[in-house]
């Protein structure tokens, strides 16, 4: 049997940003492992930390504390990364973000926001970097007639495509995809999900998939992590978060789920509350004020991981089979 290996680590990893008057806290001591070959969601209300926690492995954003292990490299609060380890990770690691439309230059054509990052890590021939653009681009499902277009003359979808396709480019082996799909129309949401598969075949990719959407993480994940107020309150295979979640807050994420299929409409159950403010969170376990079962150590005892078994595991001083809610 072969050994199974981690792309990337987190351990104990915090981020924190300065305010006029305090600090916000957006992870908070998340230690959490992403398999190489493995797609792992994950999910939560906006807000939770869940870019930022991304950020992080798209070195985009630094670590307050802790440290992010990423294909051997570390990235650490303490240790500044050299220029060209930084560049040298880049072929490791790149990031794919909620809105096309933004993360595309309207002032430059599809030829060079695809060949972008060949330029810049002065791969091949100027000859061979245009040959390069267009096997992307028809890998993502476009074509050599698209190399002289504009962002503004493609549909949503398309340009969600074209961010994919200058992903691809330096063949990353990690991808970070923060809600890829969140910002497109229904009817083109599956067909992007499925190039996200076909993909992860062709190139033998990993991904990080963010996302708020339960019934999309259904679709794509091999593993699930929640998260709640910047730490990841469980963790397991997606049979074991969808079929019996041990955390109350999964369970209503779940619950909010709607069924179309059913004969009986069910429309999904909100999450009664709002999210703590994570500049002022509350003591104990950050979700009793919203949990129908917290207790006097919930108010004041903040649970540690436990696990369940087969690499299940839940932040929760009372898991449950089904977490005491209704589910889909």
């Amino acid at each position: 049997m072969t050994a199974i290996t981690d792309i990337a680590r987190l351990d104990n990893l915090s981020v924190r940003f300065k305010l006029a008057d305090g600090e916000l806290t957006a992870v908070n001591g998340v230690s959490l492992a992403i398999r190489s070959g493995e797609t792992l969601a994950l999910v939560g209300e906006s807000g939770c930390g869940k870019s930022t926690l991304g950020r992080v492995l798209a070195l985009f954003q630094p670590p307050s504390e802790g440290s992010a292990t990423l294909a051997g490299t570390q990235i650490s609060a303490t240790a500044r990364m050299p220029r060209s380890q930084r560049q040298a990770l880049c072929e490791t690691v790149q990031m794919i973000f909620q809105d096309p439309v933004a993360a595309l230059n309207p002032r430059q054509t599809v030829a060079a926001i695809v060949g972008e990052p060949l330029a810049l890590q002065r791969r091949g021939t100027a000859s061979e970097r245009s040959a390069a653009v267009v096997a992307l681009l028809e890998s993502v499902g476009l074509s050599s007639a698209d190399l002289d277009r504009y962002p503004h003359q493609f549909s949503g979808g398309q340009r969600q495509r074209i961010a994919i396709a200058r992903a691809l480019a330096l063949r990353p082996q990690l991808i970070i995809a923060d809600e890829p799909v969140s910002a497109l129309d229904i009817s083109v949401q599956s067909q992007i999900l499925n190039l996200f598969a076909e993909l992860k075949a062709d190139h033998n990719l990993t991904y990080l998939f963010i996302s708020h959407d339960m019934a999309v993480v259904k679709h794509v994940a091999d593993r699930v992590a929640v998260m709640y107020l910047g730490s990841i309150v469980e963790l397991g295979s997606r049979a074991q978060l969808f079929s019996q979640p041990a955390h109350p807050y999964t369970a209503a994420l779940l619950a909010s789920v709607p069924d179309i299929a059913s004969s009986k409409g069910k429309f999904g159950r909100l999450l009664a509350g709002d999210p703590p403010s994570p500049a002022n969170p509350p003591s104990g376990c950050a979700f009793h004020p919203r949990c129908p079962h917290a207790s006097d150590r919930c108010r004041s005892e903040a649970p540690l991981a436990q696990p369940l078994g087969d690499g299940h595991t839940v932040a929760c001083h009372h898991p449950q089979s089904d977490a005491g809610l209704p589910h889909g």
